[in-house]
């Protein structure tokens, strides 16, 4: 995965698309191989202190499923970091607010240009409309990866 590159790792519900994202971030070990990062094995990386002020005042159990996500969304971004993280960051939302995510996506990918994101999604169309190059995950196995005119 390179900076300024959104990577989507595209596959269907119980691919391993979110035990690969555990393995990334280190919330889980892998059992046999190994995860390179810019090359280089991935070390553990520290988390950044997050703030967000936008819904500050609002308990989060009172905000429904859409707001919820992005809230968390916010949170993430906020803090500038260098790598992005998303797992099914659309999923369940309308398309007006998937729109405002995806253009929020294509406005960190094009104005941060230390910025990686590397997002999990069962969705063809958000891989295709966000991804730089795109994996396909099947059955916990990278199957191939490819720009999406590649992979067409």
């Amino acid at each position: 995965v390179n900076k300024q590159e959104c990577f989507c790792i595209l596959g269907p519900k119980g691919s391993g698309k979110t035990s690969l994202l555990d393995l990334i971030t280190k919330a889980i070990y892998p059992t046999d191989g190994k995860i390179y990062f810019n090359g280089k094995i991935l070390n553990k990386h520290s988390l950044n202190d997050l703030s967000v002020g936008y819904f500050q005042n609002t308990k989060i159990y009172l905000l429904n499923d859409t707001i919820k996500r992005i809230v968390k969304f916010i949170i993430t971004i906020c803090s500038q970091p260098d790598i992005i993280i998303l797992d099914e960051p659309t999923v369940g939302m309308d398309v007006e607010s998937k729109e405002k995510i995806w253009e929020a996506m294509d406005q960190i990918r094009k104005n941060r240009p230390n910025t990686i994101l590397i997002i999990a999604t069962s969705s063809l169309e958000e891989a295709l409309t966000l991804g730089d190059r795109i994996g396909i995950l099947i059955n916990g196995h990278l199957e191939c990866i490819g720009t999406p005119q590649e992979l067409e």
